[in-house]
């Protein structure tokens, strides 16, 4: 029990250092100067079946205050009025350029094949791509392309307000904190070109068109379901350098409408990067976020059954705090409601629920489809 508590312990110590750097990192970068003026950005938009929420995500783009500027929009072979839309609003501004996207080729994913498509009809210095889902502010495109610009890096992702109001859809998307709360050193990211250090997210990923072209497009990943954690590792790969960085106050994303669909989607991502010889490590791993979920009524458990404080409950009680503390400043700074900021416990819980299932999955071949593909 003691060696269990000291490892908790650890493990907070490790959570509490991770999250302050990040948070004091992501804010120093919020202070690089904008600049509204440069080189050409093509903003690249993918989008299948999303009648209802791309009308939101191009009026945002036609009200950019970087001023040199080409909206792309690809419509992916989708079902519904996408397309519709998207040809009515570019006949009114010029700016937006319609794409009717071929039939998947095969051996592609949907999105890669998308993205490709956008590269390929790109005319832009820098490239964004983005998702349909997402509503962009004024300063969008100009903070990434002044970050980028002053870091002197390739690409630049990070992550954007994440407007879901269920709390359950939430909880789960709330998993994303694990990165800058206790993975990921942001202030080493741009610095090292270690492969591990490499992250991405889908919403914004902002990258300069000759490091795209360079390793060949997304030609070497175009099968793998996390396509921007894949784009991510390539570029490390090969030598480019990254930076992840604050866009709640540029950019909101409602991925998801509700619990099922929140928890299938990230399950398909998660199986992207699951290997299975690493189960022996994943159950390490699970044990550990389960203990630490419930580390503080463990350590009330010990304090009442001992009659009074014992090195194990202070190093459970202590881990426990901390290991809130810290996921309560970053959720919060993500700007995560109040309610899901608090549940720690609950989110320890709904990850190891997640890669169970993602695992699960992967070892038994179930078959997994989203917007009416097979993944």
């Amino acid at each position: 029990m003691l060696i269990i508590s000291i490892i908790i312990f650890i493990f907070s110590i490790i959570c509490m250092i991770v999250t302050f750097s990040n948070k004091k990192e992501l804010e120093k970068i919020n202070k690089i100067p904008i600049l509204h003026e440069g080189e050409k950005v093509s903003i690249c938009i993918p989008a299948r079946n999303e009648e209802t929420k791309i009308k939101t995500c191009l009026e945002g783009m036609l009200n950019q205050s970087y001023t040199n500027n080409e909206i792309l929009v690809l419509d992916d072979n989708s079902t519904d009025k996408t397309w519709d839309i998207i040809t009515k609003m570019a006949s009114i501004h010029p700016q937006i350029k319609p794409i009717k996207g071929k039939i998947l080729k095969k051996g592609w994913k949907g999105k890669q094949f998308a993205m490709e498509q956008l590269l390929e009809k790109s005319t832009g210095f820098y490239i964004l791509f983005t998702d349909a889902d997402t509503k962009h502010k004024e300063n969008s495109i100009a903070k990434g392309v002044s970050i980028l610009k002053n870091k002197n890096v390739d690409l630049v992702t990070g992550y954007p307000k994440i407007s879901i109001t269920k709390y359950w859809a939430a909880l789960v998307a709330s998993n994303m904190v694990f990165n800058t709360a206790l993975f990921l050193p942001l202030f080493l990211q741009s610095k090292l070109k270690f492969k591990g250090l490499a992250m991405a997210f889908g919403p914004y990923m902002l990258l300069k068109k000759s490091s795209l072209l360079e390793i060949d497009g997304f030609n070497n990943f175009k099968n793998i379901v996390t396509d921007d954690v894949a784009l991510s590792r390539t570029l490390k790969k090969k030598k480019f350098k990254q930076i992840f960085i604050d866009l709640k106050d540029e950019e909101e994303c409602n991925m998801y409408e509700n619990f099922p669909q929140a928890f299938k989607s990230i399950s398909r991502s998660i199986t992207g990067v699951i290997n299975p010889i690493w189960f022996p490590l994943l159950l390490v791993a699970m044990g550990l976020l389960l203990i630490s979920a419930f580390s503080i009524p463990l350590a009330i458990i010990l304090i009442l059954q001992q009659g009074s404080f014992s090195i194990e409950s202070l190093f459970f009680l202590v881990g426990g705090l901390v290991l809130y503390f810290s996921w309560y400043t970053m959720c919060r700074f993500h700007d995560f409601s109040k309610a899901v900021s608090k549940s720690q416990p609950l989110a320890f819980i709904m990850v190891i629920f997640l890669y169970l299932f993602s695992f699960s999955i992967t070892v038994f071949g179930v078959k997994s489809y989203w917007k009416d593909r097979q993944i």
